[in-house]
């Protein structure tokens, strides 16, 4: 039996294996079963599974890694269904073409469709699943029109990670907190759209020529900037009374650190800044910083990341890794 335990989940593979006699074995201490799925499972074992391993308080996780995961029909899972709250699709070698069926999940909170999908997959069946609050659609192509419309209908989402983000498409999503965008395409309307927004990742992403809009984020409390290149210029972000953590990275033409807010608590900026020197960090002082906890400083060159790095020594945790 390939039985394991990871992070208080018990991980189920390879089910179609499994006798009645040790899916009925299975001791589940834990209350999450996070089933692995490489094949299209035998839908007698899935009911073993409810009939023996599934409490009243039991959520499942589906991972779906099979070489083709078309094959891999929803249907099959509807004994278990409303236990599933958690759904995670790695598209390796095939390309996804549907997750038409989804919908059986009600009690979906987790969506996460990553690798090769076609990127005009069709979202639609997503708005009858109300209690859907993560959404990935990671690494693949950008948005089409009829994939923002059902977007724009998912009110319960917190979390959001897509590709190719353009948000005078967008609706407001006022419940969202956490947003990750790779190559995002227009940001400006972000700060009216998502009101709420506490943290934002924005990846690779050329066509942003200035990040001005995260000044309309005043409930923004971490932000993250990774291989924004075409960028020499970070606005000054002392307004910004909730930011507590920003992390830069990847960005070779930025020539001077913005002016933080002095509530700031993490401070992070590593790998390719070659146009940063000391002088850039001349702002970046436990006086200026009272309140940080943690600062990382890699400019690639020890002698000029430990010149800012001793200014915090014995005052908070210091590292350049």
């Amino acid at each position: 039996m390939n039985i394991s335990h990871l992070k208080n989940n018990m991980v189920i593979e390879n089910l179609n294996k499994y006798s009645e006699e040790q899916i009925a074995s299975l001791q589940e201490k834990e209350n999450v079963i996070r089933l692995i799925i490489s094949e299209q499972p035998n839908r007698c074992n899935l009911e073993h599974l409810r009939k023996y391993a599934i409490k009243s308080d039991t959520n499942i996780q589906l991972c779906l890694c099979a070489e083709d995961n078309n094959i891999i029909k929803f249907d099959v899972f509807e004994c278990l269904a409303e236990k599933v709250v958690d759904i995670e699709i790695y598209n390796r070698k095939r390309v996804l073409t549907s997750i038409i069926g989804i919908s059986i999940f009600r009690n979906l909170n987790k969506l996460i469709i990553s690798d090769l999908y076609d990127d005009k997959i069709v979202l639609d069946e997503l708005v009858q699943l109300e209690k859907l609050e993560i959404l990935g659609l990671v690494l693949n192509g950008d948005l089409d029109m009829r994939q923002y419309e059902t977007i724009n209908q998912l009110f319960s989402l917190r979390r959001l990670e897509v590709k190719g983000l353009d948000s005078m498409l967008l609706d407001k999503l006022p419940n969202l907190e956490n947003l990750k965008c790779h190559n995002l395409k227009d940001g400006t309307q972000l700060g009216y759209k998502m009101p709420n927004l506490k943290s934002i990742t924005i990846y690779k992403s050329p066509k942003i020529r200035d990040l001005n809009f995260l000044l309309g984020m005043k409930m923004i409390q971490c932000i993250y900037l990774y291989g924004l290149s075409n960028l020499s210029h970070v606005p000054n972000l002392c307004n910004l009374p909730n930011l507590r953590r920003i992390g830069i990275c990847n960005m070779k033409r930025l020539e001077q650190m913005p002016t933080l807010n002095r509530e700031l608590e993490s401070l992070d900026v590593e790998k390719n800044v070659p146009m940063l020197g000391v002088d850039s960090f001349r702002d970046v002082t436990p006086i200026n910083l009272p309140n940080l906890k943690w600062i990382r400083i890699n400019l690639g060159n020890d002698v000029k990341s430990n010149m800012i790095l001793d200014r915090f020594k014995n005052i908070c945790e210091t590292t350049r890794w």
